[in-house]
């Protein structure tokens, strides 16, 4: 029995199920498919609410125990529009289309769209999700941050930061989204040749669209792999340092700052990067005209 109470008090219900799927698009963008699902509450008819003491679900290897609720409240304007509270912890390992297929294609849409776009491979390990949606939460046609918070942690990811550079492998990361904007923190990985000690990648606003992407990271490589990597970009260091790339050689460590407005297509005077570190045994012919390095430790410092 599904239902059973009177119609002017809380009526409590249970659902359980194994091995089973469920479809609730266009709202997700594509079915959820469940190893078992317990989910019980009650429905509050005079309250127009409906609340979930608890939802204990397994999907696509993760685990995930929550509650929440869902009622309709009027709007500033009055009208009638659903609300909805909601948290949740996760904890197992998954892939990206799971967490995807559980994340409503218009919740975050560009922090969604973000994740789908850039993060190519990789488990999820636990996840932490707090959604507070009063009417009308994103009439401005996105949702403020104070309405959803998605803590993350990933293993073995492949994330494309930046389109025009290798993607980094072998991603150790947290993530922190709110409701309009997306922060990755890296504990290691690999970028090309060159091995990761920390990275932060900040996304701080999806709209109004043009606030600045900042990437910061550290690690150690061969000087040939990383200029070829810039040179290759729209950094285009190469070409415009008149640098004879494919001629350096040398060990060593960088930190590379750098900030892209967050837009299609960018000016090249709009690009920002900040770089320092050193280099061991470092060789770079034709520096300037017929002068050069051989074997030689040198500090970098380059600002643009």
């Amino acid at each position: 029995r599904l239902l059973e109470g009177r119609l002017d008090e809380a009526i409590p219900f249970s659902v359980s199920g194994a091995d089973f799927s469920l479809s609730a698009e266009p709202v997700f963008a594509a079915p959820w498919r469940f190893a078992s699902a317990d989910i019980s509450g009650n429905l509050q008819l005079t309250a127009r609410k409906v609340a979930f003491d608890r939802i204990a679900l397994s999907s696509g290897g993760l685990d995930v125990d929550g509650a929440g609720e869902l009622w309709l409240a009027p709007d500033e304007s009055g009208a009638e529009r659903l609300a909805a509270r909601f948290e949740a912890v996760a904890s197992g390992r998954a892939d990206k289309d799971t967490i995807l297929a559980f994340w409503p294609v218009d919740l975050g849409a560009d922090g969604r769209e973000w994740v789908e776009t850039n993060i190519h491979a990789g488990q999820v390990t636990s996840a932490e999700f707090v959604m507070d949606w009063p009417p009308g939460a994103n009439d401005q046609g996105f949702l403020p941050n104070e309405h959803l918070t998605l803590d993350f942690d990933v293993e073995g990811a492949t994330v494309q930061i930046l389109e025009d550079v290798p993607p980094a492998r072998n991603v150790v990361a947290s993530g922190h989204m709110e409701g309009n904007s997306l922060t990755v923190d890296v504990a290691s990985g690999d970028f090309s040749a060159w091995e990761i000690d920390t990275a932060e990648v900040l996304l701080p606003r999806f709209h109004p669209k043009g606030a600045d992407m900042r990437v910061l990271a550290s690690g150690r490589g061969p000087l040939q792999d990383l200029m070829r990597v810039l040179d290759e970009s729209e950094l285009n260091i190469g070409e415009v340092y008149g640098l004879n790339v494919d001629a350096m050689s040398g060990e060593g460590g960088l930190e590379i700052e750098f900030f892209r407005p967050m837009l299609t297509e960018v000016p090249e005077e709009d690009l920002r990067y900040n770089i320092t570190g050193g280099f061991q045994g470092a060789a770079a012919p034709d520096i300037v005209r017929e002068f050069g390095l051989t074997e030689s430790n040198v500090r970098v410092e380059v600002t643009e």
